[in-house]
């Protein structure tokens, strides 16, 4: 019995999942062993100091009213709504902080619990935020993330700033803008981190070449020995080769070798006469 083209494409398409499956997986280079190590290293600091601070708020965060708030608060109680959110509190306005400042007055009994939630969860999600962006910068080593990961969370969460994570009044003042201002900086520059990135290798390509190009004018005028000369040829060029081919260049040269290759298989093609 004679089995169609066909039904052979099928049946090689039914078994090409089951050998796939059955393809040996990717091993471990031993040579990253180390990187892995150091990375986790950093992610575990990062975590570390989060959860610190964490248990610091739980425990330690002031559940009466501190300094300042003695003041505003006599204003909150004295002045008419929406007047008593409006005031000036040493120079400013903190309009939207004030709102959950006089809800915590009415609801809570000032407690300080909903100031100091607020501004710990504010806090950790400007601190998440910025740790997620800079372990998506796929550019940067494995190392390099996961110590930007672990500064990103010392610089909000360390406890040199218990000042404004124990005490609810400042973390609202301080934590309450930053996440929507993080994000934003954040959308910014995703937008415009590869239009700046090749912008730079155009730079520094350009550079060295008129470095190379100096070079050659040097040796040219005896102005430079031959050692010396091949050195810091070798240097340049494997700079260059560093930084690689400009994408539009590269993406013209596709283009042209594909039409290339499409017109020479049309001649291939055309029958002769």
């Amino acid at each position: 019995m004679k089995i169609s083209g066909t039904s052979k494409q099928a049946s090689a398409g039914q078994v090409g999942p089951r050998n796939a499956a059955l393809r040996p997986t990717r091993r471990l280079d031993p040579r990253r062993i180390p990187k892995y190590i150091v990375a986790a290293f950093f992610l575990a600091a990062g975590f570390y100091f989060a959860a610190t601070t964490l248990c610091a708020i739980i425990n330690f965060a002031w559940r009466q009213p501190m300094f300042d708030q003695y003041r505003s608060y006599a204003t909150f109680l004295s002045l008419p709504f929406p007047q008593n959110i409006l005031q000036s509190d040493n120079g400013h306005h903190p309009v939207i902080p004030n709102l959950f400042r006089l809800a915590e007055i009415h609801w809570f009994a000032t407690n300080q619990l909903l100031q100091i939630s607020v501004g710990t969860c504010c806090a950790f999600l400007s601190a998440t935020i910025i740790s997620v962006s800079v372990w998506r910068t796929r550019n940067l080593p494995l190392v390099a993330r996961a110590a930007g990961v672990m500064l990103a969370v010392l610089g909000l969460l360390w406890l040199a700033n218990a000042r404004m994570l124990l005490h609810g009044n400042e973390s609202l003042d301080v934590y309450l803008g930053q996440p929507s201002d993080v994000a934003a900086r954040g959308a910014f520059d995703d937008e415009g981190g590869d239009r700046d990135a090749s912008a730079d290798k155009r730079r520094a390509r350009e550079i060295l070449l008129r470095e190379l190009i100096a070079l050659e004018a040097a040796r040219r005028a005896d102005k430079i020995g031959p050692r010396s000369y091949d050195q810091s040829r070798l240097r340049l060029i494997d700079a260059i080769a560093r930084l690689g081919l400009p994408a539009e260049r590269s993406t013209a040269g596709r283009k042209s070798a594909s039409g290339t290759s499409a017109r020479k298989r049309s001649k291939s093609t055309t029958p002769r006469g």
